[in-house]
């Protein structure tokens, strides 16, 4: 009889525990604060002086 206690104890808080895990990490992953909102990233061709003449190179600029 007492180990019939003892394991529907221990069934009893699983499930309350289980419930309480669910509820209380629901929301962790939440986003709370709205994303930035940035220009998309460019690229661009740009020309760079060099002893030999001009090189072209290419630029990215923006938030990635």
């Amino acid at each position: 009889m007492v180990r019939a206690r003892t394991a529907g104890a221990a069934l009893l808080g699983g499930a309350a525990g289980l419930v309480a895990g669910i509820l209380l990490t629901r929301n962790v992953d939440a986003v709370r604060v709205p994303p930035v909102e940035a220009p998309p990233p460019s690229i661009a061709i740009l020309p760079i002086p060099t002893p030999g003449g001009v090189t072209p190179m290419v630029s990215a600029q923006g938030f990635f």
